[in-house]
């Protein structure tokens, strides 16, 4: 008797956590998330509450902390929800994967995030500027045919892992040679930091900078380069201009630049005549044709702005930036 006693109360336990646990379910198949864009790099899906959830089953869910949801809705610390309350959650551009697709992905469960285009979209913002990814994969992965949107478009930014980890594509170009390109490695999350000509400098001793320099010619500036190897066909240009930002451009926490002839994907020193603050700003394409006045050569971002103390859209700079092939 006590032997049946004992399986009757094993099987109701099992009963009550599996009534839980399908009553705080968060996603279920077919699920999508359409976002928002926030700041600081952020996005936010506006989360409808429902039955069961509670800030902790989200913040699981999502992987954000409980401190997060509650001080980015305006919420005291363990303040209760409600049924049916729309909650933003914040997600952070590290938590999507990227890829074309998820073929080559087997294990973890993903779910899509898609945005919906707003008025002035287009898809080098929507890339480039909101999502940092590139626009050719952009483009292959919600299988456009060219570059036209249209306004309410839904657009796959990528996926959202809700448990395991997430993968990183590696470049194995430099590691294993062009005839292994047209394959994928996954890893598991790395610690990723752009290495750049200033943080060499706290790495190297005072000799080897020097030695590093004096590979270039007399007047180059390497710290420029970004992620270009020097010819001999590249150029210094020196100007005095003026820089212009766009209020309007969500700019999602990034520091950025558009030049009319810098070379892409390398970096330009801007230098704020008035407050005396320099920056140094990657370049990541052409100022849109059409959309600025003709004199406009040099649109930075209201981040890089706000780093260089500028209070007004256009503000005297002194420019030195990479031209070649």
């Amino acid at each position: 008797m006590k032997k049946l006693f004992f399986i009757i109360a094993l099987i109701f336990c099992a009963i009550i956590v599996y009534s839980q646990q399908n009553q705080t379910s968060i996603f279920t198949n077919g699920d999508k998330l359409f976002i928002n864009l926030g700041v600081d790099s952020e996005f936010y899906y506006t989360h409808s509450v429902e039955k069961g959830h509670t800030i902790y089953s989200l913040s699981k869910a999502y992987n954000v902390s409980a401190a997060k949801l509650y001080s980015y809705n305006g919420m005291q610390d363990g303040a209760p929800i409600s049924l049916g309350q729309n909650l933003k959650v914040p997600l952070h551009d590290r938590q999507i994967y990227k890829g074309i697709n998820l073929d080559k992905i087997s294990t973890g469960h993903y779910i899509p995030v898609y945005y919906k285009t707003q008025p002035k979209d287009n898809l080098f913002r929507i890339s480039r500027v909101y999502f940092n990814q590139s626009t050719d994969d952009l483009i292959k992965r919600n299988k456009l045919k060219d570059n036209n949107l249209g306004l309410g478009q839904d657009i796959l930014i990528g996926w959202l892992l809700i448990d395991g980890k997430l993968p990183t594509i590696v470049d194995i170009e430099s590691e294993f040679g062009e005839e292994q390109l047209d394959q994928e490695i996954f890893i598991g999350p790395i610690n990723q930091m752009e290495l750049d000509f200033d943080s060499l400098e706290t790495m190297l001793q005072e000799e080897d900078i020097d030695s590093l320099e004096s590979q270039y010619p007399a007047g180059f500036n390497p710290t420029l380069l970004g992620d270009h190897s020097y010819n001999n066909e590249m150029q210094i240009i020196k100007k005095t201009g003026v820089a212009y930002w766009d209020k309007t451009i969500l700019d999602n926490g990034t520091v950025f630049a558009l030049h009319e002839s810098a070379l892409i994907d390398s970096y330009i020193s801007v230098f704020n005549t008035n407050t005396r603050r320099s920056v140094r700003i990657k370049v990541i394409g052409r100022v849109p044709y059409g959309t600025y006045t003709n004199d406009v050569k040099l649109l930075i971002s209201p981040r890089a702005a706000m780093q260089l103390g500028g209070v007004d859209r256009r503000f005297k700079v002194e420019v030195n930036y990479i031209v070649g092939m």
